[in-house]
C-alpha cells in the first residue's frame, strides 16, 4: 500500500461523527510521524470506542425501560396507580394533530 492510499483511508475515518477522537489538539493529523501500524491501530481503537459507546447507549435505554416497568409493577403491588412515564415527543405530536384543526376559514369582508 502506498502513502496516498493510507492518507485517503485516514481521511475517510475522519469524516465520521466521532472523528475528533483520532485528531490531536491542533486538529492536524501528523502524517509525517505516523507509521502504517500506528494509523491502523488508531483507527481500530477508535472504531472499538465508537462501537462500545453505541452499545452502552442501547444498554442504558433498555435498562431505563426495564426500570420503568419494574416501578409500575411495584406500585400496583401496593395498590397505587401504576407509574406512567411522560408522553414521548412523537405521542405529543400525534395528540396535537388529532386535536388541531387543519385549517380555519376566515370570513370575507
Amino acid at each position: 500500500m502506498n502513502d496516498y492510499h493510507i492518507v485517503n483511508k485516514l481521511q475517510e475515518m475522519t469524516m465520521v461523527s466521532n472523528a475528533h477522537k483520532i485528531r490531536n489538539n491542533s486538529d492536524k493529523v501528523p502524517y509525517e510521524t505516523l507509521t502504517y501500524g500506528d494509523i491502523v491501530s488508531t483507527i481500530t481503537k477508535t472504531g472499538l470506542e465508537i462501537c462500545n459507546d453505541i452499545k452502552m447507549g442501547k444498554q442504558m435505554k433498555r435498562d431505563s425501560k426495564a426500570g420503568k416497568k419494574e416501578l409500575g409493577d411495584f406500585c400496583t403491588q401496593f395498590g397505587y396507580e401504576p407509574f406512567k412515564p411522560p408522553l414521548s415527543k412523537i405521542e405529543k405530536l400525534q395528540n396535537q394533530k388529532r386535536d388541531k384543526k387543519y385549517y380555519e376559514r376566515k370570513q370575507f369582508v
